[in-house]
């Protein structure tokens, strides 16, 4: 169980990086463009924070229902 808890959470602190990268390009683009990111990279974001949350309610005990890959990825919301 403890090899599981800390695939877990090295998992999270990928999805915490991949998110700033995101992040990182969204505000490069917004400022370059000068209107919104694309709403496929903004719905990916999103997705990556929900997956995050996910690991993190699974990872304290507050959600039965194990994360992906031992579930679907989730979606952005709206869709």
């Amino acid at each position: 169980m403890s090899a599981f808890w800390l695939e877990l959470t090295l998992s999270n602190v990928c999805v915490s990086a991949a998110l700033a990268l995101v992040l990182l390009f969204s505000i490069v683009t917004a400022f370059a463009t000068r209107e919104l990111p694309p709403q496929r990279l903004r719905d990916f974001g999103q997705s990556l924070c929900s997956y995050s949350y996910s690991i993190l309610r699974y990872i304290a005990f507050v959600e039965r229902r194990p994360p992906f890959p031992f579930s679907d990825w989730p979606t952005a919301a709206g869709q």
